[in-house]
């Protein structure tokens, strides 16, 4: 099967990009059954370097600590990093785990100005935290005893017209369709980034011959309003499949917010997150972003989990300016889930003024 799907993916996709045609350009032009039959094939192989990186797990250099890798990609003007690295990575590596950051921004003012419910007088999250270089973020890392393993916070905005099929163009969020609405673009930038930053995950893998144990996937403006137990999560004997979200504002799908990925259910949908968006299958014709990701993770074959707030409790944040003078985090309402528990571990939500 291994050596089927290599011979497949060389001639069919490999062969397509040296005649000047992108992957997704081939995928529409074939049946769905050929697509299928592929997907299908390359699944089993992505099964086989599966199975090769529990191997190598545990013969990195740091004793083969439980290894978490922590992905943000967004924009710069939004990226709550300081309350993350308190919040979430410093306690996890002081219980043990060897956490790793990887993070892809646009810069500081070069990043969309579309604002789902804006909330009045928003100060730049990295420019309040003063952490607009990557230096400022090493020094953190090296005093938290973490690692810093990629970090671009001054990107450009990624290009994602070209990527947009001109015929036959599947349905995709027909809340916001891209190219016409600018949310939709944004959606497609966000998918490009992330691909990147996977294959930062994977190129870290084969260099080091390790695996990483979770994935957690948080967006730029999460902030954690408490701690992360991830023994929870591994002690789910499928955790290696599943990717877990939170309970509420699903929309009809998934809460995309904050998603904790098993490192097999990463390797299944993350490399080809944006490469496959406009892939030909009814389970990705959906309405909004929460809709399509459940799409992605059926086709891709992952379960998907939702879990308590308690477990993800994150919440989309932005800094505005006190009343002291100093700014403050204020969590949005629209998108705060209930119950978040009351103890002294859990920040109490601090409700931004929309009006």
């Amino acid at each position: 099967i291994f050596m089927l799907a290599s011979g497949l993916y060389e001639n069919c996709f490999v062969s397509s990009e040296r005649r000047g045609l992108s992957n997704r350009t081939w995928l529409m032009r074939h049946p769905l059954w050929v697509v299928d039959l592929i997907q299908l094939l390359t699944r089993e192989v992505t099964d086989v370097q599966a199975s090769h990186l529990q191997q190598w797990q545990g013969t990195d250099v740091k004793g083969g600590r439980p290894k978490i890798a922590v992905l943000i990609a967004g924009l710069a003007d939004r990226l709550i990093l300081a309350p993350k690295i308190q919040r979430l990575i410093k306690p996890l590596a002081a219980s043990g785990y060897d956490v790793e950051l990887l993070i892809t921004a646009v810069g500081m003012g070069q990043g969309s100005r579309v604002v789902f419910r804006p909330v009045p007088n928003t100060l730049s999250a990295l420019g309040t935290e003063h952490l607009q270089v990557a230096g400022a973020i090493q020094a953190l890392a090296e005093r938290g005893k973490w690692t810093l393993r990629f970090c671009d916070i001054d990107s450009g905005p990624h290009e994602v017209l070209s990527s947009i099929p001109v015929r036959n163009r599947p349905k995709r969020l027909k809340e916001y369709p891209p190219p016409e609405d600018e949310t939709g673009l944004n959606v497609l930038r966000r998918f490009k980034a992330i691909e990147n930053l996977m294959k930062q995950v994977q190129d870290a893998e084969r260099r080091g011959k390790f695996a990483y144990d979770l994935l957690i996937l948080t967006k730029d403006d999460d902030h954690w309003l408490g701690p992360l137990n991830v023994t929870s999560f591994l002690q789910d004997a499928a955790h290696v499949r599943r990717v877990y979200s939170k309970n509420c504002f699903q929309n009809g799908g998934i809460n995309d917010k904050t998603l904790l990925f098993g490192r097999h259910a990463a390797e299944v949908v993350l490399p080809r997150l944006f490469s496959d968006f406009w892939m030909q299958r009814p389970e990705l014709e959906t309405s909004n972003t929460e809709a399509l990701w459940q799409g992605i993770l059926k086709v891709r074959g992952v379960e998907s989990v939702p879990v308590d707030f308690a477990r993800l409790p994150t919440s989309d944040s932005v800094y505005v300016p006190g009343g002291d003078g100093e700014p403050h985090l204020c969590q949005k309402p629209v998108k705060l889930c209930p119950g978040l528990p009351t103890t002294d571990a859990f920040e109490h939500p601090v409700l931004c003024n929309m009006r």
